[in-house]
């Protein structure tokens, strides 16, 4: 029965996100994200919703400590993101859809 409310809520709740719509200046729920870390190594991940998340397919929930770190920020920035074995910087390289 909880599932279920938690369901509806979601589907009262929820926005239909056209892709016209999409501003790929910054970093927000649906978009591809290109990133490299401090040892120049680069990933590349969808942020979705925590029902979508599949780290395998390099699809992170919007509610994971990585893409809380990245939302909002754009091409060229840098920014530090706490994660549970510290703090790392990452150089956003890429938005896309």
């Amino acid at each position: 029965m909880r599932r279920i409310v938690e369901l509806d809520s979601k589907i009262i709740y929820s926005k239909i996100i056209e892709e016209k719509d999409i501003d790929l200046d910054k970093i927000f729920i649906g978009v591809t994200v290109k990133i490299q870390d401090e040892n120049d190594n680069d990933y590349e991940y969808i942020i979705v919703d925590s029902e979508e998340a599949d780290p395998a397919e390099n699809r992170i929930s919007i509610q994971s400590p990585l893409a809380q770190g990245l939302l909002g920020h754009k091409v060229g920035e840098i920014v530090t993101v706490e994660l549970p074995v510290g703090k790392t910087k990452f150089k956003i390289l890429k938005i896309f859809k």
